[in-house]
């Protein structure tokens, strides 16, 4: 319980706060969330802001990364910046939906995108990378996979699959810098006992089924158990045989549908619904083991 003492917070906690706090400009207020005012020059990125935010992930995820005794002892080097003791840099990574791309695909208003913001810039909606250029935070962004942890994830499963060599399932930038983080990612073993191993040491176990297959985002409904796979997603795509591959895995966009503007939004809105679900049942896990 000491850990949770320090840590001063409550499962609902939006570290969005604590960037406006430390200049002291009060709470979150969704309905004054401007995006290109806010968005534009990151003014309220926990990643690139947070202190909190750092000191909160080295607590949660120091630890043993259950192979070959490897352990990662977490401490912050400058203020949004974490060290393994190893020479590996890290920082934080948002893994919620890209409101960006709700913004300019679906027409998301600032108002939205502020009530999605407050949560899941959540504890459990932040991951830990390796800080480099490029790094897997900057090359899952963008077209191809527009930011969605579970296809990032998927990538890193079929890399520990593939022994880091081969192709990729979905983004080639993604699967090249999960190749050069070969030797990282082997902290936690190899093959399908070292993806597990990642997905338990980081608590992303929600974010995948009992046997560590990686659960869509995009087609599940998670809040009502419906899941579906990663797998599942890709393998309706290419029956539709899409040739803008650009665009395949927006959510609203896939399969071939000519889908009203509207339609499209609902199906990117299920999305952010999925990621809000998970968010908030990592962010418990998370919690949850500095309880203990």
């Amino acid at each position: 319980m000491k850990n949770m003492e320090k840590i001063k917070m409550n499962r609902d906690y939006c570290y969005i706060d604590d960037v406006l706090e430390t200049k002291n400009k009060g709470k979150f207020d969704p309905e004054k969330y401007c995006y290109d005012k806010d968005c534009g020059r990151k003014s309220l990125d926990p990643d690139c802001r947070s202190h909190k935010l750092y000191e909160d992930l080295a607590k949660v995820f120091g630890g043993k990364t259950n192979y070959a005794e490897n352990e990662l002892i977490f401490s912050k080097t400058e203020e949004t910046e974490l060290t393994d003791g190893k020479e590996c840099r890290y920082g934080s990574d948002y893994i919620g939906p890209s409101w960006n791309w709700a913004r300019l695909e679906y027409g998301f208003t600032d108002r939205e995108i502020g009530e999605g913001l407050k949560r899941t810039r959540l504890l459990g909606g932040h991951m830990l990378w390796l800080r480099k250029t490029p790094s897997i935070n900057t090359t899952k962004g963008g077209k191809g996979i527009y930011d969605r942890i579970d296809l990032c994830l998927d990538e890193i499963k079929n890399a520990y699959e593939c022994g880091f060599e081969g192709v990729s399932s979905h983004k080639q930038s993604l699967w090249q810098e999960i190749c050069e983080e070969k030797e990282w990612f082997e902290l936690f073993g190899r093959g399908w006992k070292g993806f597990s191993n990642f997905i338990d040491f980081f608590l992303l176990n929600d974010y995948v089924n009992g046997n560590y297959d990686v659960i869509s985002l995009s087609i599940s409904n998670c809040r009502e158990g419906c899941y579906e796979l990663v797998k599942e997603e890709c393998r309706r795509i290419n029956q539709y045989k899409i040739s803008t591959k650009n665009n395949c895995y927006l959510p609203g966009r896939q399969f071939g549908l000519n889908l009203q503007e509207d339609e499209a939004k609902a199906a990117y809105r299920q999305y952010i619904n999925n990621c809000i679900f998970l968010i908030e049942k990592r962010t418990e896990s998370m919690l949850k083991k500095l309880s203990v």
